[in-house]
């Protein structure tokens, strides 16, 4: 299936797999379980948000942009993509982070850095802070005779939008391939670019898909009528009607957040390390952690075939890899294999 979609600049490897995995399954309690594998997506360390950075960039080279200010706090890794993209076709990206700067880099702000990203900090705890200061940085670019824009948290702009869009269509022709209908798809939500995109596809493909998404960042109450909002403009721009993206009474959204973004339990740390040693899939705390916990107690409850989106986050599961205790006792080794 294809849609007439905006400028987009090639960065990733697509389409990502789709793939039954019975081992995940076993661990979530679900019988029909596939995942969708954004973890791969083959630029930098991007994941999911690599199909955001390649239309964000198209529209900038196409618009004739020189500064991208981007929104994202030390382990954005929506960030660190845009800075790596931004390198490779001669734009300048700036990342405006909440809070001061930290002694120490997370990974995802050492690859933006390393990527030449130029870091400014609201020096506030405050996350929407970076949003207003991000416009203002842009302005004072312009002022001083470059071309910027601000993009905010996670690209969740209408241009943005199409990345997942185009992943409809995608996840689309593989579903056909594979015999899969009426499936509920479930994916971690943080600025809601990724399911409004989603939404989006699935109303222009008219798909008959349930699409429960994971908040891991806002409430979901509240972040539901922005999210369908940004759908059906997104509808609209393709040439649809916005009223077949739906309503926020029609749009699954449940809160993962738990003890705040990006904190997680000592029972989720090791729900995360479970899933590790049983399927070699790196599971981050930010985004994935919550919503697969979430899928190991509610997803008996669902219909039909079960696809999680993992949307990557290999940067950020690397502090807790780095922190974790590796003298465990060694697996038993049958004594009569050792003598060979």
């Amino acid at each position: 299936m294809a849609l007439s979609l905006p400028a987009r600049t090639e960065l990733g490897v697509f389409p990502t797999p789709l793939r039954r995995n019975s081992a995940l399954a076993d661990v979530l309690g679900v019988d029909d379980l596939w995942v969708k594998r954004d973890d791969l997506t083959g630029f930098s360390w991007g994941g999911n948000k690599v199909r955001t950075a390649e239309f964000l960039i198209g529209d900038a080279l196409e618009s004739g942009i020189t500064d991208i200010v981007v929104s994202g706090g030390p382990s954005s890794n929506f960030a660190a993509t845009m800075a790596a993209a931004g390198r490779k076709v001669g734009i300048v990206v700036h990342q405006v982070a909440y809070g001061s700067e930290p002694d120490v880099y997370p990974p995802a702000l050492r690859v933006a850095v390393q990527a030449g990203a130029q870091l400014v900090f609201t020096n506030s705890d405050d996350r929407d802070t970076m949003e207003t200061t991000a416009v203002s940085v842009a302005d004072t670019l312009c002022r001083d005779g470059r071309t910027a824009v601000a993009i905010p948290r996670g690209g969740a702009t209408l241009v943005g939008s199409n990345g997942f869009v185009a992943a409809a269509t995608e996840l689309a022709d593989q579903m056909d391939s594979a015999g899969l209908q009426h499936v509920t798809i479930v994916l971690p939500v943080g600025s809601g670019g990724s399911i409004s995109g989603l939404l989006a596809g699935r109303a222009l493909l008219t798909a008959d898909w349930s699409i429960i998404g994971a908040s891991v960042s806002r409430p979901a109450r509240g972040s539901a009528v922005e999210i369908v909002a940004k759908a059906g403009d997104a509808v609209n721009a393709l040439g649809g009607s916005a009223s077949h993206a739906g309503s926020a009474d029609n749009v699954r959204l449940v809160d993962c957040r738990g003890e705040g973004f990006g904190m997680v339990t000592a029972e989720e740390v090791a729900f995360s390390q479970r899933v590790r040693d049983a399927t070699g899939l790196l599971i981050d705390h930010t985004y994935n952690t919550k919503p697969l916990h979430w899928l190991s107690q509610h997803g008996n409850g669902l219909t039909g075939p079960v696809i999680y989106w993992l949307t990557g986050g290999a940067l950020g599961a690397f502090p807790d890899v780095s922190s974790a205790d590796y003298r465990r006792a060694p697996l038993p080794i049958d004594q009569k294999d050792s003598d060979l």
